[in-house]
């Protein structure tokens, strides 16, 4: 984890001198996640996250949620396929640079359905039935 310091000379508007956190543009991976995932289906992990900070969407439609553990998560079924968006705001007080918004774009994917492989002698009994 790499954590990054504003070095302030003298009290800030918050009082503090001295060493400051400086927030990051956030990260998501993986950036991808499928038409009819449920409700609370983590996304992916929110990267570069200042310890003990406080994360939000902001200006959410209910579409994505934020976890406990800081997990993007789906706060709606999606329904198409297509790119998405949504912006995360970032705040720790005695951060040089709270609170910092950072949009991050996803992909909504078609679900991925299994197939039978009937090369193999134990699935060629399907072949032309309906399962």
């Amino acid at each position: 984890m790499e954590i990054g310091f504003t070095v302030a000379s003298g009290a800030g508007g918050n009082g503090v001198s001295g060493l400051m956190p400086t927030l990051k543009a956030l990260t998501i991976d993986p950036a991808i996640f499928y038409v009819g995932d449920p409700v609370g289906t983590v996304i992916g992990a929110i990267g570069h996250r200042q310890p003990r900070s406080a994360l939000t969407i902001y200006q959410g439609d209910g579409s994505f949620a934020i976890d406990g553990d800081g997990n993007l998560t789906v706060g709606e079924e999606p329904t198409e396929t297509g790119e998405v968006s949504v912006t995360i705001e970032e705040t720790l007080p005695e951060a040089a640079n709270s609170p910092r918004r950072t949009t991050l774009f996803l992909t909504i994917l078609a679900p991925v359905l299994p197939s039978l492989d009937f090369s193999f002698p134990r699935n060629s009994q399907y072949i032309g039935q309906v399962i």
